[in-house]
């Protein structure tokens, strides 16, 4: 690393909040103000910068980096009428799953779909402000750059690259 690298201190700030129920893997660094929800596995090696948050029942891989205010496993923009006609959101209960060799950098969401998965995989590196959309894939090794916007459901394939505030 250079000397202008952003560094984050090895091992659990103490600031972070990591449910009992969390797997990490060997040297995890986890920063400050992190929040890690219940049924996380992180892989070895992987960084959370400060004040990323990873909600439950998610998969992140080894050797990733996910830059401050990352969020992983939010849940999607789903919704249904109910017999008022009233939007009401559909429950989002799937899984997002994150392949080794992943970045994600900073204020990049992967949202959690209702069913199935979302998923980034190996190698993928994704931008700053970045949107994945619920039950999305992604790569392997595809390049997604600043602001751009996956819709729900999209494949983007092996060594794709999407130019700047692209939307698909």
């Amino acid at each position: 690393f250079s000397d202008r690298e952003v560094q984050v201190p090895q091992g659990i700030d103490p600031s972070a909040r990591v449910d009992p129920s969390a797997q990490l893997g060997a040297r995890v660094t986890i920063g400050a103000f992190c929040f890690v929800g219940a049924d996380v596995r992180i892989g070895d090696d992987t960084v959370l910068h400060p004040h990323v948050v990873v909600h439950s029942a998610t998969a992140i891989g080894r050797r990733c980096i996910l830059g401050s205010q990352v969020v992983v496993g939010c849940r999607g923009f789903g919704f249904v009428r109910d017999e008022d006609k009233a939007l009401v959101h559909f429950p989002q209960i799937g899984r997002v799953v994150i392949e080794d060799d992943v970045e994600l950098q900073a204020g990049t969401k992967v949202a959690r779909p209702g069913l199935g998965e979302t998923r980034v995989l190996q190698g993928t590196k994704i931008d700053n402000l970045c949107h994945v959309g619920h039950g999305a894939q992604l790569g392997p090794r595809a390049v997604v750059t600043a602001c751009s916007e996956i819709g729900a459901g999209v494949v983007i394939g092996e060594d794709a690259w999407l130019g700047p505030n692209s939307c698909s």
